[in-house]
């Protein structure tokens, strides 16, 4: 079976499989099979991230950053995470392994699952539903499951979205502003099958359909919904949000980003020269992603060098970098891991992994946490 046509086929059994009730999280620790179930499904919204049709199209062709990355038998990388310096505390939520979420305040009693840190906020994801950690407090948005992929958060943190739903005509866009505490959008939505890629500096959300490919946008300030017009033509998945617009993949000719405008319009497209793993700093002067098969930081712009992370030899990075702040990234770190695709080893448990703390302008590591921190928690998310 060729890729186009399993692809589709294991989105349908997915969709299938996550219809099914939310049971008790501490039941799927044990043995249950819904955790699994999630996991392949997140694990598909993945690669389903990265699959494009192909086609080729003309652009302006406009690369961001230049690569200035030295070999990697020409840097100085420790051979393993113990010889590494110890550092502090991550300064932005954690679990430090006994059953509570440190970081937010006063203690939060809550046994991790997954956290997803953007700006000054960070929401958490419990059989509850999804919760925003705020002033020692766990605070209930909505207790609807979400669907295929995990909620989005504005890149300053203000903005909350995500579909829940189980099936067309039951998918529901919803929406918060987390600056005022409110509940701006309850949408119906098209289907539940797609992702919310993210949201952008103007409060848009950005979702695309896995089926068909189309790109809506939901205007969370003033409840208006588009179908973005003017997409390359063949353009694949999208790749990541940017502070008005986002940027999608295009076979043979790389990632295009652009700007939308307020009726919905593609445009000011250009190719950028990063895809993978796309986080930018908090003020978005700097960008981190996968180059080659490692971490490197660099301008947007171009205009400064490109650092790779200098994280151990011996082991492999689970998850994309985190920000921390507008120095500092934080990375998991599994030192029993070969080379893997990176953020690709999801079945790791945060136990057995260390927390990294790199810093931008050398791209030396330290430990903020040694293993034993995350309680059953896999993943600490940056969107």
């Amino acid at each position: 079976m060729s890729l186009d046509q399993h692809l589709p086929e294991t989105l349908r059994r997915t969709a299938e499989e996550h219809s099914a009730p939310f049971p008790d999280l501490p039941s799927i620790v044990e043995g249950g099979r819904r955790r699994k179930r999630r996991r392949d499904l997140r694990r598909v919204s993945v690669v389903a991230a990265c699959i494009a049709v192909v086609a080729a199209v003309p652009f302006v062709v406009r690369p961001f950053v230049t690569d200035s990355t030295a070999p990697t038998d020409q840097l100085d990388l420790p051979r393993r995470v113990e010889d590494l310096p110890a550092g502090a505390v991550p300064a932005i939520p954690y679990c430090p392994g006994d059953r509570t979420i440190r970081g937010a305040g006063d203690p939060i009693e809550a046994a991790c699952d997954i956290l997803i840190h953007r700006g000054s906020t960070t929401l958490f994801l419990d059989r509850h539903g999804v919760n925003v950690l705020k002033d020692g407090q766990l605070t209930l948005l909505d207790s609807r499951d979400w669907s295929s992929w995990l909620p989005a958060l504005s890149h300053d943190g203000r903005w909350a979205a995500w579909v829940t739903g189980a099936g067309p005509g039951k998918a529901v866009l919803l929406g918060f502003d987390l600056k005022t505490g409110e509940q701006v959008a309850e949408e119906p939505w098209p289907t539940p099958e797609g992702f919310v890629q993210g949201i952008d500096d103007l409060g848009r959300v950005y979702f695309q359909d896995y089926a068909r490919e189309d790109m809506l946008m939901h205007d969370l300030r003033t409840g208006d919904t588009l179908d973005v017009t003017g997409m390359p033509e063949h353009a694949g998945r999208s790749k990541y949000v940017t502070n008005d617009g986002f940027a999608v993949y295009v076979d043979g000719v790389g990632v295009v980003r652009g700007s939308v405008t307020a009726d919905g319009q593609f445009t000011q497209q250009h190719v950028v020269d990063y895809e993978w793993g796309t986080q930018f700093s908090p003020d978005r002067s700097l960008v981190s992603y996968e180059r080659d098969g490692r971490f490197v930081v660099g301008a947007p712009s171009g205009d400064a060098p490109v650092v790779p992370l200098k994280l151990p030899t011996e082991g492999s990075p689970v998850w994309f970098p985190v920000w921390e702040g507008p120095e500092t990234v934080l990375v998991q770190f599994d030192p029993f891991s070969a080379p893997r695709p990176l953020g690709n080893g999801l079945d790791v448990p945060a136990r057995r992994t260390w927390l990294l703390r790199c810093e931008v302008t050398e791209g030396s590591c330290e430990v903020a946490l040694a293993p034993g921190w995350g309680d059953r928690a896999a993943w600490i998310v940056h969107r």
